[in-house]
Order: structure tokens, then C-alpha cells, then sequence
């Protein structure tokens, strides 16, 4: 059957004086009344036939289009299951190399856990305190004692060298260890605190007297608390840098040593101020620097 391109919902039947012109003269007007009676009803009958042709076609094309549309709900639903397959597929591929790859574990039902061992400093910072002499703070820092301790070496011959601004610092004799050495009134508060508990057990295995250990044990219980820490940390770690430098240089120079468990308070407060100095140091240095950057852009900008 051909397809119906026309609405015809919208016909309108001819007027009656249309269908009389078209009739003979010769009919008398009975016959045309009943003639023109007789094509309104073959019009409409025709006419309601193309209606329901149109709207049987109308409801057959919507039928076709929701037919299409599932069709292609079903394949699009079909596509995405494969996806989801092979996404699941991938990811279960990976589990089972990255399981593959796992550490596979030898357990002894009937062992029992070893003793815990302990951070340890590393054997020439132990030696090296074990005969009395000063090793940087850092050497005792957990992230130190952590890693590959056999990495890092010490000389045997280790120097107290004084700065030109009075401080002293540490120096090998020979050569630099292996990792560069941050000095002690450089340290962060958590490296410095972290490094506390592994010195006291240092200097106890190596055999420092027990009135050393004790007042060591003494000052590095009361350090941490002293009220500096809540207003300035890095006067804390300043005033240990200083003290602990200063405790050793009275045996180097074969002087009495002080009971370093007694906190000096004008120690402290001169820590304080080497402190305060240090943060206005940078803060000039930071204005300085920020007015050369803008110095040399005016001086392109008038170029």
C-alpha cells in the first residue's frame, strides 16, 4: 500500500451548488436533488476512509518510532553492560596481578614476636660520645637513626670551630659525612625532640657515668616544658645548641664541668634574643628583597 503523504482531517466537502453544475441540464430537479444527495454521501464515505487510513498510518509510524526507540534503549543498555564487563574485567585483572606481585608470607605458627628494637645512633656518633666528644644533635634525630644507618659516617676526629659570630659549630677533621649535617640551633623543634629519647640511651650504653646521665636525664625532662617553648620554640632549641656546645668545650679546654640540668634563665632569655634578632634579620631581608623587585620594575616600566 502507498504511503499517504496528505492529511486529510482537514478536507471540506464541496458546497451543494458545486456538485448541481457538474450535473446535466437535461436532469430534472428530483433527479439532481437525490444526485447531489447521493455524492455527499459517496464523498464522505471516501473522505472517513482517508481518515482512518491516515490515522492508521499516523498510529503505525508512532509504533515504529517507539519500536526504534527501545531498540535502541536495548542496545545502548547492551553496549554499556559490555563496558561495565570489561571495566570489571580490567579491574579484576589488575587485583590478580597486583596479587601476584604481593609479598607472599612464611608465617611459624609457633614462633613468638622478637624483642623490639630500638632506634640506635649511628656506631661513630657512638663512638665518638662514647669518649666524650661533641656530635651534632642531628646525628641523634630519629629521621637519622631510621634510615640505612651505616650510611652515615662519621670521622673520628671531629672539631669545635668557632664562627665568627661566636657561635660554634661542628666540623670534621677530614672530610664532610656523607649527608650534609644541619647544626643544632637549626634544627625544627621535632627534630630536635625526636633525637632526646635515642642521646639519653647513647651516652647510657657507652658508659657515661651515672651523675652525667642523671643530670642529662634531668635537663632533657625539664627542657621541653620550660614555659620559652609556648613563646618561642626556636629559643629552645637555640639555648640547647648553646648550652650543650658550651658543656663540652669545659672538657675540651680540661675545665669543671656545670650541672647542665640547671636551666639558666639569662641563658635563656639571651636565646630569646638571638631568636628575635634572627626573625628581624629576615624580615629586613625579605623587605629588601621585595624593594629591588619593584625598584627594577619601575625601572623597565620607564623604559
Amino acid at each position: 500500500m502507498s504511503r499517504i503523504v496528505r492529511d486529510p482531517t482537514g478536507d471540506i466537502a464541496p458546497p451543494d451548488e458545486v456538485i448541481e453544475a457538474a450535473l446535466p441540464s437535461t436532469m430534472t430537479a428530483a433527479d439532481k436533488t437525490a444526485a447531489v444527495t447521493a455524492a455527499r454521501e459517496r464523498w464522505e464515505t471516501l473522505h472517513a476512509a482517508d481518515v482512518a487510513a491516515w490515522v492508521a498510518q499516523q498510529d503505525a509510524d508512532a509504533e515504529a518510532r517507539r519500536q526504534e526507540a527501545a531498540a535502541a534503549e536495548t542496545e545502548r543498555q547492551r553496549l554499556e553492560e559490555e563496558r561495565a564487563a570489561e571495566l570489571r574485567k580490567a579491574e579484576e585483572d589488575a587485583k590478580a596481578a597486583a596479587e601476584a606481585k604481593r609479598a607472599k608470607f612464611d608465617i611459624d605458627a609457633t614462633a613468638e614476636a622478637p624483642p623490639t628494637i630500638e632506634l640506635q645512633a649511628p656506631e661513630a656518633a657512638r663512638e665518638t660520645t662514647r669518649n666524650g666528644k661533641y656530635v651534632p644533635w642531628f646525628y641523634f634525630t630519629e629521621e637519622i637513626c631510621r634510615g640505612a644507618i651505616n650510611d652515615y659516617q662519621l670521622e673520628d676526629d671531629l672539631q669545635l670551630i668557632a664562627s665568627s659570630d661566636g657561635s660554634v659549630v661542628f666540623r670534621p677533621a677530614k672530610k664532610l659525612p656523607k649527608t650534609p649535617v644541619i647544626p643544632d640551633d637549626k634544627l625544627t623543634f621535632e627534630q630536635w625532640h625526636s633525637g632526646i629519647g635515642i642521646y639519653l640511651r647513647t651516652i647510657k650504653d657507652v658508659g657515661w657515668p651515672d651523675e652525667v646521665c642523671e643530670q642529662m636525664n634531668l635537663f632533657y625532662y625539664k627542657l621541653p616544658f620550660h614555659p620559652m617553648r609556648y613563646e618561642d620554640t626556636r629559643a629552645l632549641i637555640i639555648y640547647h645548641a648553646i648550652i650543650r656546645a658550651d658543656w663540652h668545650r669545659a672538657f675540651v679546654d680540661n675545665k669543671t664541668g656545670f650541672n647542665i640540668a640547671i636551666i639558666s634563665e639569662v641563658r635563656m632569655a639571651s636565646a630569646r634574643s638571638k631568636s628575635q634578632s634572627m626573625t628581624f634579620d629576615a624580615s629586613v631581608a625579605r623587605m629588601e628583597a621585595a624593594t629591588v623587585s619593584v625598584l627594577s620594575f619601575c625601572v623597565l616600566y620607564a623604559r
